[in-house]
């Protein structure tokens, strides 16, 4: 799993936190079936092939939110014992977000592989 510097590199080399999220997300759009994100999608092209696609999120109750609006990807940074950082997506903008959030939550996971 990417840690903060990592996904601050990938958001980098997208042009930076302001457009690197339509680069990185997928182009599916309703009517298609999910996964898929809701429309606008704004600013998605999926320049890189990243593909990201809106997994939402499970609350530490057990409910999920967010499906077809928000991707929201961990990273292996912690930001304090309670909480870590991660990256979001939304179909309302171009941009990649760098919250945080409790480690109780369930967010998307996405692998890299040392060369």
């Amino acid at each position: 799993m990417p840690g903060y510097a990592e996904w601050t590199t990938l958001t980098n080399f997208a042009g930076g936190e302001s457009v690197a999220g339509g680069k990185l997300k997928s182009t599916r759009t309703a009517p298609t079936e999910h996964p898929r994100w809701d429309s606008p999608n704004t600013e998605a092209t999926d320049q890189y092939g990243f593909s990201a696609l809106p997994g939402g999120y499970r609350g530490s109750n057990g409910n999920f939110g967010y499906v077809g609006s928000s991707g929201l990807l961990w990273s292996a940074t912690e930001y304090s014992s309670t909480n870590v950082w991660y990256r979001s997506m939304t179909y309302e903008y171009g941009s990649v977000f760098r919250p945080n959030s409790y480690k109780t939550y369930g967010f998307s996971v996405r692998c890299v592989r040392d060369q």
